[in-house]
């Protein structure tokens, strides 16, 4: 069955980093409340730590699952008896070994803060339940069952044992899910917490013709920002464009404010046709992307890349050209990234725009062989035979099983007059 794990099939902020949409994870809201009080007690200030964190965690940014963790961390040094504390913890560290970001050491750690939950809180199955999850990820599925079986039994009417039956079968029995996960919510568990695994239950139970309408009816009852998000991604794959649109504008009414705005320029630049609007959403989403505390530089070419794209669309050449400048000096090691922004304005004839930052990203980055090509190609139209053949060169260097490199060359070395050379290339 594999570990139960937050899964989202979007979050391009969190794919890059975002991400890095974000992503699967993205978001910088909503916003955390500081947590700088000096009349609170120890207990109090964990607490709202643990609040603070699981904020964090929510927003699926991979920056800032790192502060959550350290908040975490501090909370249990503030309270050693905070039960709550331990347990995101071990959901956490389960998380990271789950999705592979982690190796066994967070395995074990998520096993100790399991343990330390069920001591903390003994009457409550969250310790449990952790330890359910943690033996259904290393594949000791008799023995988890007997542990869920167990604590089922002795907590049936808790509010966590919904919860839990709410993720431990959003895959397998969508419809026990979702009933476990109404009850749940109608005693007051947080609908933020338990919505990956809602809207895992409505696509597996609705199909995905039918889950973006699904979604979009759950999300009407129960608002929420990754739920609505979600929708819309789900009638994008629909191609239902207008759809899309109005589920990512209730996305972003409830604090989507980095995710959801990022996919839907996207689709107004690339599908709907209204490149410019796209671009005006991108250029308000860089300001915003520029006041974030801990999104990654990788995170912030993601956009400007989109930026680039969409203003070539709308026909702005300038705009599109400093946006593919900043996009391209932030990706030196993102072969794909560099690649998608050569494909794109190469698409349209517009290499020129981007020759200088081209240059930039081979000289501090000599192993990016599509960007010596475009430079190969825009040398070439300008006449400049001599650089066409050494970026030509530079490319076989890096891939030396294409004939057709071998090819250019030779044409390049013809019209520069150097015949015995493009003999060597042609035979």
């Amino acid at each position: 069955m594999g570990a139960l794990r937050r899964s989202f099939l979007f979050c391009s902020f969190g794919l890059v980093a975002i991400s890095a949409m974000a992503q699967g994870a993205t978001q910088a809201n909503p916003k955390v409340s500081p947590v700088n009080t000096h009349t609170e007690s120890p207990e109090a200030k964990a607490m709202k730590l643990v609040e603070n964190a699981r904020a964090l965690i929510a927003n699926a940014i991979p920056e800032e699952r790192i502060i959550a963790e350290q908040q975490l961390v501090e909370a249990t040094r503030l309270c050693r008896n905070c039960a709550p504390a331990y347990a995101e913890l071990g959901r956490l560290w389960l998380t990271d070994y789950s999705l592979g970001r982690a190796g066994i050491s967070a395995l074990q750690k998520a096993a100790a803060m399991a343990e330390s939950t069920k001591d903390l809180d003994p009457g409550s199955p969250v310790g449990e339940y952790l330890g359910v999850e943690v033996l259904l990820s290393i594949g000791r599925q008799t023995e988890a069952f007997r542990l869920y079986s167990s604590a089922r039994q002795n907590y049936p009417d808790h509010v966590e044992t919904l919860a839990f039956d709410a993720r431990l079968w959003a895959d397998a029995k969508p419809e026990i899910a979702l009933a476990s996960a109404q009850l749940a919510l109608a005693r007051g568990y947080s609908l933020q917490e338990l919505s990956p695994w809602i809207g895992n239950a409505i696509v597996k139970a609705a199909g995905d013709e039918n889950s973006g309408a699904a979604l979009q009816s759950f999300a009407e009852i129960y608002p929420d920002r990754w739920l609505w998000h979600r929708a819309a991604m789900a009638h994008a794959v629909q191609k239902n464009w207008v759809a899309a649109k109005r589920c990512f504008e209730k996305a972003m009414a409830l604090g989507n404010t980095l995710e959801s705005p990022l996919q839907l320029a996207i689709i107004e630049y690339k599908e709907m046709n209204t490149a410019k609007e796209g671009a005006s959403r991108l250029d308000a989403l860089l300001r915003l992307v520029d006041i974030q505390k801990h999104l990654s530089l990788d995170s912030r070419a993601l956009v400007e890349s989109h930026a680039a794209f969409a203003h070539l669309a709308a026909g702005d050449k300038h705009s599109a050209r400093t946006h593919a400048e900043k996009a391209l000096d932030l990706s030196l090691n993102n072969e794909a990234r560099i690649s998608q922004i050569v494909d794109t304005f190469r698409t349209v004839n517009q290499l020129g725009l981007i020759r200088d930052a081209l240059h930039r990203v081979v000289m501090n980055n000599p192993l990016i062989e599509d960007a010596h090509l475009a430079l190969a190609m825009i040398s070439s139209e300008s006449k400049d035979y001599q650089s066409t053949i050494e970026h030509l060169s530079s490319a076989i260097a890096l891939a030396p099983e294409r004939d057709d490199l071998y090819s250019a060359r030779g044409q390049a070395s013809y019209l520069a007059t150097k015949y015995e050379v493009a003999l060597q290339d042609f035979e």
